[in-house]
């Protein structure tokens, strides 16, 4: 968000110029920038809309109560997002009714200037909300259309089951069935195009989907054209949206090679060579859809970043060429103690991360440390050496505030890192407070710093000399003011 979006642009209607200034000096002192204008009746208010940008608007409380229904209704005919704001100079259950009644968003007392500055900060913040998910759904439009043009022109047979009906299907998929339009199979059961002998595997797949349960990855079965000509298929499943409506998509691959040497590929494409576990890339994949689900409102996930403690050091004592064979040991020790629905991987060089599933917040913290403690009470044989280990495990909370996977990674990283750097072997969950905490402790630190030296002239002005270099004529000075 660049500078110019942090700036309230700022409409007070109000008569004195005095007053106005006031209103403005109280939000600037809670160190919000304002582009302030003025206007005294509602057609100055109508012009004003219509020539500039506007974000909120003030309402003096000295006008009378009509002025606040003539400016509501001026806003609503421009059909801007602007927040109508009412001052009061006394407030009451009557004048505090009839200012929401007519259209104000929130009201003010104007002898109360730190509910003045956390209403204005408030409502600025919600504005800039509402604009970026209106920028984000003209993204998400734009993306669904050009999503839509790849589909139609994608060589893979694909569409998309709703209710186990079909809903969509592009013109590889259907020339594959021997279909012109879409229209003929729109509404479809998908179990048509299904053989017998797998009809029941995919009606059991069909009614699990619709009670809200994961489609599997893939599946092979026997396609079935209108003329009764079947054809051996591989499905890719997976879940999506079209037009707002969640469905499955699925795509159909011809089998051109064995089903078993088809799932082997696909299982070396999501494993690390070297431990067993899932690669990076798989497991950045699966975090997607994690976090997309925790913005859905699913509470019970975690990311573990675990990292080894002294593994460079431990690698001069065993050799670069035994160091796959400790990471094998410590990715099976690992293995051991994460449950069924829990996605270990192989992250990094000797970092390795876990998606928890189905466990309490709490509980995430107490898996944590089982892992540290079984990684430290666990004897690594590599080749003739016995090696102990210990690890720093980070625990980020995956909630609906964390809208990136970027940003749990970085979160569950930063708590290994204090954990490594409080000693190692330990645990640290990340706490979303925290760095607000110690920002705002920092905030107020310079605050008590600046009024100190307010108080006791701690402030002095320094005069430096400016030569310009293209020869402009006259005197310059930098005037600097340091404490």
């Amino acid at each position: 968000m660049g500078k110019a979006d942090n700036i309230i642009r700022l409409l007070l209607v109000e008569e004195s110029v005095e007053d106005a200034e006031h209103v403005i000096s109280v939000i600037r002192n809670s160190g919000m920038a304002v582009r302030p204008s003025r206007a005294t009746d509602g057609e100055e208010v109508s012009s004003l809309l219509a020539e500039q940008g506007v974000d909120l608007v003030l309402v003096s409380p000295n006008l009378q109560s009509s002025k606040l229904k003539v400016v509501v209704e001026a806003i609503d005919k421009s059909g801007k997002d602007i927040v109508p704001l009412q001052l009061l100079d006394s407030l009451s259950a009557d004048n505090l009714a009839d200012a929401l009644r007519q259209g104000a968003r929130d009201v003010i007392p104007r002898a109360l200037p730190d509910i003045l500055q956390m209403i204005v900060k408030r409502e600025f913040e919600n504005l800039q909300a509402r604009r970026g998910l209106r920028r984000l759904e003209a993204s998400l439009r734009e993306s669904e259309r050009r999503c839509h043009s790849l589909l139609d022109s994608s060589r893979d047979p694909i569409a998309y089951v709703h209710d186990g009906m079909h809903v969509y299907a592009n013109r590889a998929y259907l020339e594959i069935f021997g279909f012109e339009d879409f229209e003929e199979i729109e509404g479809t059961p998908m179990l048509e195009f299904i053989g017998p002998k797998h009809a029941d595997e995919m009606k059991t797949v069909l009614r699990q989907i619709s009670k809200g349960e994961k489609p599997p990855e893939r599946m092979s079965v026997q396609a079935r054209t209108p003329e009764g000509t079947t054809f051996d298929a591989a499905l890719e499943l997976s879940e999506a949206s079209i037009e707002g409506e969640s469905c499955t998509q699925i795509v159909f691959r011809q089998q051109t090679v064995d089903a078993k040497v088809a799932e082997q590929l696909d299982t070396l494409k999501r494993q690390d060579l070297v431990t067993g576990l899932a690669n990076r890339q798989h497991f950045l994949s699966e975090m997607e859809k994690a976090v997309s689900s925790a913005i859905s409102g699913k509470i019970d996930q975690a990311l573990l970043y675990v990292e080894l403690d002294g593994y460079r050091r431990t690698l001069d004592s065993i050799g670069v060429g035994s160091a796959d064979l400790l990471l094998a040991d410590v990715a099976s020790c690992l293995g051991e103690q994460v449950a069924e629905q829990d996605l270990v991987a192989r992250f990094s060089d000797h970092t390795f991360t876990v998606l928890a599933n189905n466990r309490s917040h709490a509980e995430c913290a107490t898996f944590g440390e089982k892992i540290a403690k079984a990684i430290d009470s666990k004897i690594f044989e590599v080749g003739q050496q016995s090696v102990s280990m210990t690890a720093s495990v980070g625990v980020c909370l995956l909630t609906e505030k964390i809208s990136r996977v970027q940003d749990v990674l970085e979160r569950a990283a930063e708590s290994a890192r204090s954990a490594s750097e409080e000693g190692g072997n330990r645990v640290v969950v990340f706490d979303p407070s925290a760095k607000e905490k110690a920002q705002a402790e920092k905030d107020q630190h310079w605050l008590s710093l600046i009024k100190d030296a307010l108080n006791k002239d701690g402030f002095v002005l320094f005069y430096q000399p400016m030569i310009s270099l293209q020869g402009a004529e006259g005197e310059y000075y930098e005037i600097l003011l340091r404490m």
